[in-house]
């Protein structure tokens, strides 16, 4: 299970900004609307999907309705040459198999990045039940550390 470690937040609902270090036993102590259960939301909201990294990632993977046209095509190929690559080297002992960082830039960018940005704003409304994230987020800015 993958948990936060530290939460960085900037003009996100009713704070301005936050830079907290999260432990097993993390207690926020403040005024009356202060953003304490606010910053409770958020903590649960990105624990609770982040429990099966691999079964995440493989789903944004597996979501190609996300990716424009060439990250589609550049998802296939990388899967094919990774296939290939296992196939012909089992033991995994020759040369790493090369990808080129433009391609695999454009791949994240253009597709995976939209799958996480949509699965958390989905999450986020309705743990925070907004119809709209432009309710909560000024600037759109929230840094996670994992473990």
């Amino acid at each position: 299970m993958g948990n936060i470690k530290n939460l960085k937040i900037e003009n996100f609902g009713s704070i301005k900004q936050a830079n907290i270090d999260i432990s097993p036993l993390t207690i926020f102590i403040g005024p009356n609307s202060s953003g304490k259960s606010f910053i409770a939301h958020i903590i649960q909201c990105f624990n609770s999907r982040f429990d099966n990294y691999g079964d995440m990632f493989n789903e944004a993977l597996n979501s190609t309705k996300y990716f424009d046209k060439r990250a589609e095509e550049l998802f296939s190929k990388f899967s094919n040459q990774i296939s290939k690559y296992i196939k012909d080297n089992p033991s995994l002992s020759s040369d790493p198999l090369k990808i080129p960082v433009s391609e695999l830039k454009y791949l994240i960018e253009n597709g995976i990045l939209k799958y996480f940005s949509e699965l958390f704003g989905d999450k986020i409304k309705k743990q925070f039940d907004v119809k709209n994230l432009d309710e909560l987020i000024q600037f759109k800015k929230i840094t996670l550390k994992l473990k």
